[in-house]
C-alpha cells in the first residue's frame, strides 16, 4: 500500500511540474558567454537576470551551451559558468537546460550519452535541470533512438523530473509528444516563418510546441507574438533580430510582450 501510495505522489508531483512549465513563456537558446570582460560578475547575462526577476510569473527557458555541448567527458564548465548559472537558477520562474546536438540522428549515440553524463556529473549548483537534444531527426524511425535519450536522462543524476527539448525546427511524428516536454516545431529566419507551418491539433498540443525566429526586426512583431501565443497557445517562443550569441535589441519589450500575451 505504502509504494503504491508512494508512486501516485510522485508522479502527482511529476505532473504538476510539467504543468507549471508547460504555460507560455520564453525559450532563449543563451549561447552567450557570461561575462564580457573577465571578470565582470556575468555582466553579458545582467539583461537576462532582470528580465527574469522584472517578470516573475513568466516561465523561462534558458538553453546553456558552453563547448557545442558541456565539454569533454566528465568535466565541469568554464568557472565562469559555474559561477553564473546559480543565479539563473535561483529564480523560480527560470529553468536551465544544457544543450547537445545529436546530428539529425547521425552522431554517434555513446558521444550523445556521454554529454547527457556530463551534464549530470557537473556541480549541483550549476547542473541544468533539463536537456536541449538540437538537430533532431523527428522522422518515425528515429523515435526509438531519442526515446532512448530521453530515458537516458531521467535515469541520470538530471532526475527523472528533467526537462526534454528536442529541436527538429520541423513538424515531428507524432510519437515525439508522447516522451516530450516540448518540441521546436519551428527554427527559421524570421522573414521565412509562416503559421502555416504549424501543425496543431490533438496529438501535437499548441502547449508543447516551440517557435524559435532569428534575423528578425530589431523591433519586436507584437501581433505575431500575441497570434503565437495568445490565439493558437504555442509554449515557448523566442524572437531575436539576431542570432543566438547576443541579447535581442528589443529584449525588453519581447519579454513584455509574451507576458501580455499569455496572461
Amino acid at each position: 500500500m505504502f509504494s503504491v501510495l508512494f508512486l501516485f505522489v510522485a508522479l502527482t508531483s511529476r505532473l504538476h511540474e510539467v504543468t507549471a512549465l508547460l504555460s507560455h513563456g520564453v525559450l532563449f537558446p543563451l549561447y552567450i558567454f557570461p561575462d564580457l570582460v573577465s571578470g565582470d560578475n556575468c555582466a553579458a547575462w545582467t539583461p537576462v537576470f532582470n528580465a527574469i526577476t522584472a517578470n516573475p510569473t513568466l516561465p523561462f527557458l534558458f538553453v546553456v551551451n558552453p563547448a557545442n555541448g558541456p565539454g569533454a567527458a566528465n568535466t565541469q564548465p568554464d568557472p565562469v559558468y559555474q559561477q553564473c548559472i546559480p543565479t539563473l537558477k535561483s529564480n523560480a520562474n527560470a529553468r536551465v537546460i544544457g544543450y547537445v546536438a545529436t546530428g539529425q540522428g547521425t552522431r554517434n549515440s555513446a558521444d550523445v550519452t556521454a554529454d547527457i553524463a556530463t551534464y549530470a556529473q557537473w556541480g549541483a549548483a550549476y547542473r541544468p535541470t533539463g536537456i536541449f537534444f538540437d538537430e533532431t531527426k523527428a522522422t518515425t524511425q528515429f523515435v526509438s533512438l531519442y526515446q532512448s535519450y530521453a530515458s537516458a536522462v531521467h535515469s541520470s543524476a538530471l532526475g527523472s523530473s528533467a526537462f526534454i527539448i528536442f529541436n527538429p525546427g520541423v513538424t515531428p511524428t507524432p510519437e515525439f509528444y508522447t516522451f516530450a516536454d516540448l518540441i521546436v516545431t519551428r527554427e527559421d529566419f524570421y522573414s521565412s516563418f509562416s503559421v502555416s507551418q504549424l501543425a496543431i491539433n490533438s496529438t501535437a498540443p499548441a502547449i508543447k510546441q516551440a517557435v524559435l525566429l532569428h534575423d528578425g526586426p530589431t523591433t519586436t512583431p507584437v501581433s505575431l507574438v500575441d497570434q503565437l501565443i495568445g490565439q493558437l497557445g504555442i509554449g515557448y517562443l523566442f524572437i531575436t533580430n539576431a542570432e543566438y550569441t547576443s541579447i535581442p535589441s528589443d529584449w525588453d519589450n519581447f519579454v513584455a510582450d509574451v507576458s501580455a500575451a499569455q496572461s
